[in-house]
């Protein structure tokens, strides 16, 4: 059900701080994931998957990946996953990428004044990797990964810490994100949540949980903030991402 644009900067409590997932929202590691997870399960002598695709990557965390294909005894998935991090630390530095349009729309978000975040289920060394490699290290006010946590998403735990780290509120804090696990983060948490349409799960399904938003490209996500931007310039950094590119935001 379409329900009316609310306004989330004019109320009285306005979006102060922006929480990203990365995989799959802010970054495009899903080769470089599958690789991993297909040479990791060659190593250990296991069959691929037919196909081997986004529905094994959108598991919430890596062990998850390997329990979906019956892998579940403990020493044997802790190894395969100790490996299939080696693995990862060594492909997605030279493949992964930014998805279009977010280092334009990182900057100009910082430079209105938003707090930045992360909040991902990547481990902390993969993340320092990866943003250092695509140069937008220096870009978040803090950044909380599942190894620095009991319970990653979609537990609240990773929310909560970086709420409490911004010395924030959940009512001011706005979570986007490409999976399940985002979603539900922020509804336990309390914060607004966006879905966005090019990560690892259907859009649908992402609408179906209800978010406050749902975007299909980062043109809408500065639009919904409200945040002024040459418009011309933005849409030439999509050049390559007209898949995410719409001139109207929706509201569910």
């Amino acid at each position: 059900m379409r329900l009316p644009m609310k306004n989330i900067i004019s109320g009285s409590n306005p979006i102060e701080t922006i929480v990203f997932d990365f995989d799959g929202t802010l970054a495009d590691t899903m080769e470089s994931s599958l690789l991993a997870f297909e040479s990791t399960l060659l190593q250990f002598h296991f069959k691929l998957p037919k196909p081997l695709n986004r529905d094994i990557y959108g598991a919430f965390t890596i062990e998850g990946m390997f329990h979906s294909l019956g892998i579940s005894e403990l020493d044997l998935q802790s190894k395969m996953v100790f490996r299939y991090n080696e693995l990862y630390r060594e492909i997605a530095p030279k493949i992964a990428s930014l998805f279009p349009g977010v280092r334009f729309m990182l900057n100009l978000l910082k430079d209105r004044g938003f707090r930045l975040a992360i909040a991902t289920n990547e481990l902390r060394e993969n993340l320092d990797i990866l943003l250092k490699t695509l140069g937008i290290d220096h870009i978040f006010d803090t950044t909380c990964c599942a190894d620095e946590v009991k319970h990653p998403k979609p537990w609240p735990e990773m929310g909560w810490k970086v709420i409490e780290s911004l010395e924030t509120t959940a009512d001011k804090t706005l979570m986007v994100g490409d999976s399940v696990c985002d979603i539900e983060m922020a509804q336990h948490v309390g914060m607004s949540a966006c879905a966005v349409s090019w990560g690892c799960t259907p859009f649908q399904q992402l609408i179906e949980l209800s978010p406050e938003w749902a975007i299909t490209d980062f043109i809408q996500l500065v639009d919904i903030l409200q945040v002024s931007h040459p418009t011309a310039d933005f849409q030439n950094v999509l050049v390559n991402g007209t898949d995410h590119i719409s001139e109207t935001v929706v509201a569910y």
